[in-house]
């Protein structure tokens, strides 16, 4: 089978294989089928399959159930050269209709792939190379610059080296930075060469299998490199994603995996200025922050959330949304304060419990009858509240703890009024008239909770938090 499905694009790979779709119990295989993937960036994965009316009937069995779709497929000369597998089959479009006059074989489905791994193994040898997941990435190159070394070769070519990052990992596995050169030809002139360079994560290990197994190496190696993309993203101010990996266990086995993101991906490069952290403080940031970012995880903190949040609050499409997330991540980082102080209750179980009783019996008193019954009900719930501190006094000790403000964004004399923002926002009142207001406002939250990120992951510097010429306009506005 030829790749006729597909109009050749430059840095794109096509598989052929013959596969097996499954739906619950209902499975067709000796299916024809291509898959088409950016070797370079993150993009839609799609397939088709081709076949003829006989194929298509046989697929319908499947459109009807309610689970969802699977491949398994391997290479297109049935020699087990790899095997592919898919648990997230997309249908797009499928052929309800045969006329007489059509193709005898000709695309029937057509499918999307949220990812997909695919597996070469071979016969075991004695080559003691250490493993290695090699991960291909997206997102601001500016960050990594420090780091990745690189030579001319003799023909006057950049080659990258492999650099290991200095980090804490408390583990056996190493981390390294370098470009993977990609080459292909123009479709429109074969004689004409294109290339490209790609940057890449690797974690490696010289552990043996017996110590490490090679599933709990993927499995080390991807919280890794979500831990790391995660803080680097928070540094740059937008997202750095992996697209594709390749696991290597030297003499046995190569995996690759091709996933698409979810993520609003910006290759523009953060400029110096204009970041949480700047671009040529990263690897040092990267450094200091990792240890203490890994036990919050460990320890159940919600740190990635406010993250996520703090960095998806940018994407939404509407100025009241960005301040409520950001207000989120806020929360969340409040959150996170009162358990480390001890401060999610002001008493005990026990002495709270013995209070509540006594407020249940002032209540009866001043609200009896059976006909109030329901109201004393809700009055009984929302005494739990009693026993939690209030937002301000928690926000007012994180401030204190990490020595963290936000009366410099505000003109002098004048006092923040995010609570107040959040407050109308939350419980009807709306968004400014202004909408300028709420821009200033949400640009004041964005610096306070970097700040508040920054500090509780150990990274002191947060005079980027906002820029000064950012600081300037807020410091002289009306709020």
């Amino acid at each position: 089978m030829s790749n006729v499905i597909y109009d050749e694009r430059p840095f794109y790979r096509t598989i052929e294989c013959v596969g097996t779709l499954s739906s619950g119990g209902e499975k067709v295989d000796n299916l024809q089928i291509e898959i088409e993937y950016s070797e370079t960036k993150p993009d839609t994965i799609r397939g088709t399959v081709i076949g003829s009316a006989e194929d298509s009937a046989r697929i319908m069995r499947l459109s009807s159930g309610p689970d969802e779709w699977k491949l398994v497929a391997e290479d297109s000369r049935g020699g087990g050269e790899f095997r592919l597998f898919s648990d997230t089959v997309a249908v797009t479009s499928m052929a309800m209709m045969w006329n007489s006059d059509q193709k005898p074989v000709r695309p029937i489905l057509r499918f999307e792939l949220l990812d997909f791994r695919k597996i070469r193994t071979f016969s075991k040898s004695q080559e003691s190379e250490p493993r290695r997941l090699l991960y291909f990435l997206d997102g601001p190159e500016r960050p990594w610059e420090g780091a990745i070394q690189r030579e001319i070769s003799d023909g006057g070519e950049f080659i990258y080296q492999n650099s290991y990052l200095d980090l804490d990992l408390r583990s056996p596995l190493r981390l390294f930075v370098t470009k993977e050169l990609f080459t292909d030809q123009d479709p429109d002139d074969s004689s004409t060469s294109l290339r490209t360079h790609v940057p890449m994560l690797g974690v490696s290990t010289d552990a043996p299998e017996a110590e490490l197994s090679t599933d709990r190496f993927v499995e080390r190696a991807d919280q890794l490199l979500e831990d790391v993309l995660l803080l680097m993203s928070l540094g740059s101010k937008q997202w750095s994603v992996w697209f594709a990996s390749q696991l290597i266990v030297p003499g046995n086995l190569i995996q690759d995996r091709v996933q698409t993101t979810s993520r609003t991906v910006s290759n523009q490069e953060p400029a110096e200025n204009m970041v949480p952290v700047p671009p040529s403080d990263a690897l040092d940031f990267l450094q200091t922050v990792l240890p203490r970012y890994r036990d919050f995880r460990r320890e159940g903190c919600a740190m990635k959330t406010a993250i996520q949040t703090t960095l998806a609050s940018r994407e939404e499409d509407y100025v009241e949304s960005q301040f409520l997330s950001l207000f989120t991540a806020l929360e969340t980082l409040k959150n996170i304060f009162a358990e480390q102080e001890g401060l999610v209750t002001l008493l005990d179980q026990d002495t709270f419990e013995e209070m509540r009783s006594d407020l249940k019996d002032v209540v009866r008193e001043h609200i009896g009858g059976d006909e109030n019954s329901d109201l004393r009900k809700e009055i009984y719930k929302s005494m739990f509240g009693l026993n939690r501190p209030s937002l301000q006094s928690l926000l007012n000790g994180m401030f204190e703890k990490y020595d963290t403000g936000i009366e410099d964004l505000y003109p002098q004399d004048k006092k923040s009024t995010l609570k107040d923002t959040r407050n109308n926002l939350v419980h009807g009142r709306g968004a400014p008239d202004d909408t300028s207001k709420l821009t200033n406002e949400i640009l004041r939250l964005q610096a306070l909770v970097n700040r508040l990120i920054l500090r509780m992951l150990g990274w002191n510097d947060v005079s980027q938090c906002p820029p000064d010429s950012r600081k300037s306009r807020l410091k002289g506005c009306r709020a």
